[in-house]
C-alpha cells in the first residue's frame, strides 16, 4: 500500500505507548502534502491508512486475478474484493466515500488523490464472519490505554481502545490464545472472525471497545533477583523447589503463551538450584529443559508450536512458513515446458534469481537459519559493495525509450542483482548438464543456426516481453523493484554472453559501450 506522490517511502515513526500497544507510522514525501498515516496496535482487525491527499497505490507480488468480479478497467466502490492466485481473498474498505481505482497488470492505482482512510482484510472463510468484517469497519483503534492493578496472586487490567471514526459502532479486534484464557465474557462479544498470528496462533475476533482480564495465579514469591533470597528461608525455598520438580509439566503445548511461562519457569527453578549448589535438582532441571527445547527445535512436537531462529523464540508452525515454493503458474512457457529442450528451460532462471536473492542487499544480513546477523567478512562485504555499486551505476544509465526516462538503479538494485546472479547460475548449470550428456538437445526447426548456448540466451532475452501504456512505465519506475522488462537481466551482459558463444560468426552487430561493463557481466564472459 503506497501513493503515486510517494515514491521514496519516507517513514516516521510518532505515538509509542509506554506498554508497547500501538505505534503510529507516516509515510510522506519531501515537498509534498500527500501523507499516508498508520496506527499499528496490536491485534487490530483491519490494517489502516489513513490517506490525505494522496492517490492510492496497491501491489502485490501475488497475483489479482479479479476485484469486484472484474478483470481490468475502472472500478468505483467503498468495498473492494480482490482475488489473489493463492486461493486468498482480501477486502479493501473506503470508510469515508467512494473511491475509483483502476485494476491493470496486477496493481489498483487510484485516479486521483483522495483524503479517505482505507482499511485492508482478509476475507472470511464464512459468509456470516465476512458480514461482521463489513458491520464494523467504520470504527478503527489509534491507541490503548492500560489500567492495571495487582494484591498478591490476583490481577486485573482494564485495556481501554482508543478509537476513532465512528464511535457509535462497536471496535472488532483480535484476542490472543493467552488473553482469552482471562478475558471477561461480561465485557467481550466473541464472534466468528478469525485470524492465524505466525507467533501466537489463532486470533478470535471480540467486540468491545473496553476489555478486561483477571489472573488469579500469580506467583507470591517474596524476593526477585538480584536480591538474595533470606538465609532463613532456605531450608523451605529447596523443599519447596524440590516439589516444583517433581510436578509433571508439559513443554510442548500449543499455547505459545503458557509454554513460554512453563520454560520461564524451569528456568527459575535452575537458577535456584544452582545458587543453593542442589546438584542433583539442578541436573534433572536442565535435563527437563534441554528435552522441551530438542523437540521444538527438531520439529518433532507433535502440536502447533516449535522453535524459529528468525523469531528468536517459540511460534505457531501453522501462521510461519519455512519452505521456497515455485508457484505452478511460472512452471510454463516461455519459464519451462517439460516437452521444451533443455536450453530453453534452463534460460527461465528463476530458480537462480531466487537463490541470488540470498545474496543480495537485503538476504546478505540472514545466514542460513534465517537469522539476522552480519556473516560476512569485511573484505567480502566491501568487494561485495563495489560490485552492487556497478550493477547500480550500469543500470542507472539504462533510458526508456518510450518515455526518455532512465532507470533508478539504487531502487531496483535487489531484483537486479538477482536477475544477474540467477543468469549466470542457469548458465552455468546448463553447461554442467550438457557437458555429462550423450546427446545434447535437438535444434528446434528454423532456428538451426544458432547454438543451444546462443538459444539459452535467446529464450531469457524474450520471457520477460511486455508492451506497457506510458503511465504504467512511468509508475514501474517510480515505485517498481524490478526493471521494466527489456532491462531485466542486464542488457550488455546478455549481449556480451552472446557475442562470447559466437554471435559475431553469424553476422550478427551489436553495438557495446566499454564503459558501461558491469563486473557480474564481465565474470560470466570470462568464466
Amino acid at each position: 500500500m503506497s501513493a503515486l506522490e510517494i515514491p521514496s517511502q519516507s517513514f516516521e515513526v510518532s505515538d509509542v505507548d509506554e506498554p508497547g500497544f500501538a505505534c503510529t507510522i507516516k509515510m510522506y514525501q519531501q515537498n509534498s502534502p500527500a501523507t499516508i498515516t498508520m496506527p499499528l496496535i496490536r491485534g487490530m482487525a483491519y490494517a489502516t491508512f489513513e490517506f490525505v491527499s494522496a492517490t492510492p497505490l496497491i501491489s502485490t507480488i501475488h497475483s489479482m486475478l479479479t476485484v469486484n468480479e472484474r478483470v481490468s478497467g475502472n472500478i468505483t466502490e467503498k468495498r473492494f474484493e480482490i482475488v489473489l492466485n493463492d486461493n486468498q481473498t482480501w477486502l479493501l474498505y473506503a470508510i469515508d466515500s467512494n473511491i475509483i481505482l483502476n485494476f491493470y497488470e496486477n496493481q489498483l492505482v487510484g485516479i486521483e488523490p483522495v483524503t479517505n482512510v482505507l482499511h485492508l482484510a482478509k476475507k472470511q472463510a464464512e459468509a456470516s464472519a465476512s458480514a461482521v468484517l463489513d458491520a464494523q469497519v467504520e470504527v478503527y483503534p489509534v491507541g490503548c490505554q492500560l489500567q492495571a492493578n495487582v494484591t498478591r496472586f490476583q490481577g486485573s487490567y482494564i485495556f481501554n481502545w482508543q478509537l476513532k471514526s465512528d464511535l457509535s459502532k462497536t471496535l472488532l479486534h483480535f484476542a490472543f490464545p493467552h488473553h482469552r484464557q482471562i478475558l471477561s465474557p461480561v465485557c467481550c462479544q466473541i464472534t466468528n472472525v478469525r485470524a492465524m498470528s505466525a507467533s501466537k496462533g489463532l486470533m478470535i475476533g471480540y467486540l468491545a471497545n473496553t476489555w478486561i482480564l483477571t489472573e488469579n495465579s500469580l506467583s507470591t514469591m517474596d524476593f526477585l533477583a538480584p536480591r538474595s533470597p533470606t538465609p532463613q528461608y532456605k531450608d523451605l525455598i529447596v523443599a519447596e523447589l524440590k516439589k516444583d520438580l517433581v510436578i509433571a509439566t508439559n513443554l510442548t503445548v500449543s499455547d505459545y503463551y503458557f509454554t513460554g511461562k512453563e520454560f520461564h519457569k524451569y528456568a527459575l527453578l535452575c537458577l535456584l538450584a544452582e545458587y543453593y549448589r542442589e546438584t542433583v535438582e539442578l541436573d534433572r532441571c536442565i535435563r527437563i529443559l534441554q528435552a522441551g527445547f530438542e523437540v521444538l527445535i527438531t520439529e518433532k512436537n507433535t502440536k502447533s508450536l516449535r522453535y524459529n531462529a528468525p523469531w528468536f523464540g517459540l511460534v505457531s508452525s501453522v501462521g510461519l512458513g519455512r519452505s521456497n515454493v515455485f508457484p505452478a503458474g511460472i512452471l510454463q512457457s516461455p519459464f519451462f515446458n517439460k516437452d521444451a529442450p533443455k536450453y530453453l528451460n534452463y534460460g527461465g532462471a528463476v530458480i537462480g534469481h531466487e537463490i541470488t536473492h540470498g545474496f543480495d542487499d537485503s538476504g546478505r544480513q540472514f545466514d542460513k537459519d534465517g537469522n539476522r546477523i552480519s556473516w560476512w567478512t569485511p573484505e567480502t562485504i566491501d568487494r561485495f559493495i563495489e560490485r552492487k555499486t556497478c550493477i547500480v551505476n550500469q543500470y542507472s544509465r539504462y533510458v526508456v525509450a518510450q518515455i526518455n526516462r532512465t532507470l533508478n538503479g539504487n531502487q531496483t538494485q535487489g531484483e537486479n542483482i538477482a536477475d544477474n546472479g540467477g543468469i549466470k547460475e542457469s548458465f552455468y548449470a546448463y553447461k554442467k548438464w550438457a557437458g555429462a550428456q550423450e546427446n545434447v538437445d535437438k535444434k528446434l526447426p528454423g532456428l538451426t543456426k544458432y547454438s543451444a548456448e546462443q538459444m539459452f540466451f535467446i529464450n531469457y532475452g524474450q520471457i520477460w516481453c511486455s508492451k506497457m501504456t506510458d503511465a504504467n512505465v512511468l509508475n514501474r519506475i517510480l515505485t517498481g523493484v524490478h526493471s521494466p522488462g527489456e532491462f531485466r537481466g542486464g542488457a550488455l551482459e546478455l549481449e556480451l554472453a552472446f557475442i562470447n558463444t559466437n554471435a559475431n560468426a553469424l553476422g550478427i552487430s551489436i553495438k557495446i559501450n566499454p564503459n558501461a561493463l558491469a563486473l557480474l557481466a564481465l565474470e560470466l564472459i570470462n568464466a
